[in-house]
């Protein structure tokens, strides 16, 4: 069945004039012939909606869904070389691991990323008196390295992915904290859609 992953975030774009010596080489690696570049990585790999809406256009590369073949690698390789300088692809698996890549001095690099939050038990009083201050206080972390301009729209992208209902970065590395800024125990992967009987991709 293979490893399955999904596009957290990407901006991978191969020039125009660079197109179709990329398909030549996807040709040549792979002893296919797809007439276009965004054929021949749609049926070698599963990113969907891959574009070139015209020969004059960059191709760009859509969106991760499914399984993860052993053959991305290769095909997102030889892009690589062809792509425009600082493209990325960034993708997590059904287990949480968050991994991409990167176009760098036209090479493509392996990126790794992560989610961090922390959160205290203290939550707002329902009828408005101030917060709670019941339970235990915990450490909970969720890590995701994010491209982006500037602090806070890295901030607001990571806050997009967490709240998107449909994300399955479920994942939560959870530590007690013994007593009030006191020291943290020992940590504990949660995954909150194994607990909820949720489908994972």
């Amino acid at each position: 069945m293979g490893y399955s992953a999904s596009s957290v975030d990407n901006d991978f774009r191969v020039p125009a004039d660079a197109v179709d010596a990329a398909l030549s080489a996807l040709r040549h690696e792979f002893g296919v012939h797809h007439p276009t570049l965004t054929q021949a990585v749609e049926d070698l790999t599963s990113f969907q909606e891959c574009s070139q809406p015209s020969r004059d256009d960059d191709f760009v590369l859509g969106y991760h869904c499914d399984t993860y073949f052993p053959a991305t690698d290769k095909v997102l390789d030889i892009l690589g070389r062809h792509a425009t300088e600082g493209s990325y692809v960034r993708l997590i698996g059904a287990d949480d691991c968050l991994f991409g890549f990167r176009v760098v001095d036209g090479q493509l690099r392996a990126e790794r990323g992560s989610f961090t939050w922390a959160l205290s038990d203290q939550e707002p009083d329902p009828h408005g008196s101030g917060p709670t201050t019941e339970g235990n206080e915990y450490l909970v972390g969720w890590v995701i390295d994010i491209q982006a301009d500037s602090h806070e729209q890295a901030a607001r992208k990571a806050l997009r992915i967490q709240r998107d209902p449909n994300s399955i970065a479920t994942v939560f590395e959870v530590q007690r904290r013994h007593g009030t800024g006191g020291a943290v125990g020992s940590a504990q992967s949660v995954d909150l859609s194994e607990i909820d009987g949720l489908p994972t991709l």
